[in-house]
C-alpha cells in the first residue's frame, strides 16, 4: 500500500509540475510581446513569398542594398507558418512547449548525475522551477529559446559521453540543423571544441595533483578520435547553409560590443534597474556550491573537471550579460542540485512515514493551488502584437502616418524599440534601424553607434538630420522613467530623476523653426521637417 501510494504521489506531483510548468510560460508569454518579433514575422512572410533567404536589406534606409546575413531564416519562416495557420496562441503554445522541452530536458540531466532518488528528484525540480521563475524575460516568443535547448542538448550528449556515444554521434545533424536557426551554434561548437581539447589533455591534467579528485572518466583512444571526427562533421555541418562561410564572415561582426552596453538585456547584473529574482538564484548558486566546496575540499564528487569548468564558463557570462542568466541557471543544475542534495543530507533530518505523507499532499495541495491561479490569469482573447497599442507600440501614430500619403517618399527616424514593430504593422516604408543587426558596419563603427548619437545632449542634431535626409521622426512623445525600487534609492543611493530617459532630439525638434509637430498622444510624436 505504502509503494502504491510513493508511486502515485510521484506520478502525480510530476504530472501537476510539467502542467504547472505549461501554464505558467504560457502566462509569461502572453504578458509581453518581445520588441523584435513583429520583424521575425515580416521576414518570414517575406521568405515565405520569395522562396529563398534573404541576402541584401532593404528594410532600412541606412543599410539599403548591403549585404544581409539572416542566421534565423529557417526559424523566422517556420514561426511566420505558425502564425499564419494559429495565429498569436498558436505562437504562445509552440514556444511554452518550448519550455516545456527544456525543463524535461534539465530534470533528465540531472537525474543522469545524482540519481534518482526521491529528495533529489524533489530538489531538481525546485531549483527548475525557480530557474524559470528568473529565467522570464528571456521566456516568451523568443527564439533564443532555441538556443537553450539545443545547448542542453549538447551538454547531455556530452553528460553520456563515452557510455552511450548514439546521442553524440548524432549532433552533426543537430549542428546542420542549428546553423540555420540561431547564430549561438557558434557556442556550441566552442562547447564540443573545448570538450575535444579537454579529452585529449587527460594525460597532461593527470600530473596535476590537485586535479586528481576532479578527473573520474578514462577516456580511451577511441573516445578521443570519436570526439575529434563529431566536431570536423559538426564544423562542416554548419556551412550547408543558404549562406556557406558568409555566415561565419557575418557573425563575426559581432565583437563590437558597443551593443552590450546599450541594450537592456545584454547589459550585466549590476545594470539599474536591478532584476531581483536572478540575482537570489545567484546568490542561491555561490552559497550552496561555496559551502559545498568547503564541506567537501580534498574529497571525491559526482562532478568532475568538465561540470566545473562549464558552470564557471556561464556563471561568468551571466554575470556580464542578463542574456545569458538562463543557459547558467540549465547548464549549471546538475552542480546545485548535488550541493543543496548533500546539504539537506548532512542536516539528518528524518522524518516518520506519517509526516512525510502529510509534507507530500500539503506540497502538492500547493503546487496545485498555485497553478490553477495561474491558469485563471490566462487571457480569454487571442493575444497579438496590438495588445500592446498606445502602451508599447506606437499603433496609433503608424495610422496616421499611413493615411499622409503625400509624406510616403519622406524618411523617418524611429526609436529603436520599435524598429521591429514598424517592419511588421508598416512594411511600405524603409526605417532608420531595428533589433535585427545593431552591430552592422556603418561609417567605420556600427548602425547602432549611428543612432545613438540622437540619444546625445551636444549631438549637432541639425547636421545629423540633414545628413541622412530625414523628414519624419517618430520619437515617444514624453520623456522615459526607469522604474528603480526602494530599496535601489536607499541602499545605493539612486534617486528617480537620475535614471529619467531624456529625449534631447524631441527637445530640439520642439523648438526647431525648421520642424513641426504633426501628431502626438500619450506614447508618441511625429515631427515633420517643414520645407
Amino acid at each position: 500500500m505504502t509503494k502504491n501510494y510513493q508511486k502515485l504521489s510521484i506520478v502525480l506531483g510530476l504530472g501537476l509540475f510539467f502542467v504547472g510548468m505549461f501554464i505558467l510560460a504560457l502566462v509569461n508569454s502572453y504578458s509581453y510581446s518581445d520588441n523584435d518579433l513583429g520583424w521575425h514575422l515580416r521576414i518570414g512572410n517575406d521568405i515565405a513569398v520569395s522562396g529563398v533567404a534573404p541576402t541584401i536589406n532593404y528594410y532600412n534606409y541606412t543599410l539599403a542594398g548591403d549585404k544581409w546575413v539572416d542566421h534565423e531564416w529557417l526559424l523566422n519562416l517556420a514561426m511566420f507558418k505558425v502564425f499564419e495557420f494559429g495565429g498569436f496562441s498558436g505562437l504562445h503554445i509552440i514556444f511554452a512547449l518550448l519550455v516545456l522541452l527544456i525543463v524535461y530536458l534539465a530534470w533528465q540531466r540531472t537525474r543522469e548525475f545524482n540519481g534518482k532518488s526521491i529528495a533529489g528528484s524533489v530538489i531538481s525540480l525546485a531549483l527548475i522551477a525557480l530557474a524559470i521563475w528568473a529565467s522570464r524575460p528571456h521566456l516568451g516568443i523568443r527564439v533564443q529559446e532555441f538556443a537553450l535547448l539545443l545547448i542542453l542538448l549538447l551538454l547531455y550528449a556530452i553528460d553520456l559521453f563515452p557510455l552511450k556515444t548514439r546521442l553524440f554521434c548524432f549532433l552533426p545533424l543537430v549542428f546542420i540543423f542549428w546553423a540555420n536557426i540561431h547564430g549561438s551554434f557558434i557556442l556550441g561548437l566552442g562547447i564540443l571544441f573545448a570538450y575535444s581539447v579537454y579529452l585529449w589533455a587527460q594525460p597532461l591534467l593527470r600530473r596535476i595533483a590537485f586535479l586528481h579528485n576532479l578527473l573520474h572518466s578514462k577516456y580511451s583512444k577511441q573516445d578521443k578520435i570519436i570526439s575529434s571526427v563529431v566536431l570536423s562533421l559538426s564544423l562542416l555541418g554548419t556551412l550547408i547553409n543558404p549562406y556557406g562561410v558568409k555566415l561565419y564572415a557575418f557573425l563575426g561582426g559581432y565583437t563590437n560590443t558597443f551593443y552590450m552596453k546599450h541594450i537592456s538585456e545584454w547589459q550585466g547584473q549590476s545594470s539599474i534597474p536591478l532584476y531581483y529574482p536572478q540575482l537570489v538564484y545567484l546568490a542561491i548558486f555561490v552559497s550552496f556550491v561555496g559551502i559545498f566546496l568547503y564541506i567537501n575540499r580534498g574529497n571525491k564528487n559526482n562532478q568532475s573537471l568538465w561540470d566545473w569548468g562549464v558552470s564557471l564558463l556561464f556563471f561568468v557570462l551571466a554575470l556580464r550579460s542578463r542574456r545569458h542568466f538562463p543557459i547558467f541557471a540549465f547548464a549549471s543544475l546538475p552542480l546545485l542540485v548535488l550541493a543543496v542534495k548533500q546539504m539537506i543530507a548532512g542536516a539528518q533530518l528524518k522524518l516518520s512515514n506519517r509526516l512525510k505523507k502529510i509534507i507530500t499532499v500539503l506540497m502538492i495541495a500547493a503546487v496545485l493551488l498555485a497553478f490553477i491561479s495561474l491558469a485563471i490569469r490566462l487571457p480569454v482573447k487571442q493575444g497579438s502584437i496590438n495588445d500592446g497599442c498606445e502602451t508599447k507600440y506606437p499603433c496609433a501614430a503608424v495610422s496616421f502616418l499611413k493615411q499622409q500619403t503625400e509624406m510616403q517618399d519622406l524618411r523617418l527616424l524611429n526609436e529603436f524599440n520599435w524598429g521591429g514593430y514598424l517592419l511588421y504593422a508598416y512594411p511600405e516604408r524603409q526605417i532608420f534601424i531595428d533589433g535585427r543587426m545593431p552591430q552592422a558596419s556603418y561609417k567605420e563603427h556600427t548602425i547602432l553607434e549611428e543612432y545613438s548619437q540622437f540619444k546625445v545632449a551636444d549631438t549637432d542634431f541639425r547636421a545629423l538630420l540633414t545628413e541622412h535626409d530625414i523628414g519624419l521622426v517618430l520619437l515617444y512623445s514624453s520623456d522615459r522613467q526607469v522604474k528603480i525600487s526602494k530599496f535601489e534609492q536607499l541602499f545605493l543611493h539612486i534617486e528617480p530623476e537620475e535614471v529619467i530617459v531624456d529625449s534631447y532630439l524631441r527637445d530640439y525638434l520642439s523648438y526647431s523653426p525648421a520642424w513641426e509637430e504633426i501628431y502626438r498622444d500619450n506614447l508618441s510624436i511625429v515631427f515633420k521637417r517643414k520645407k
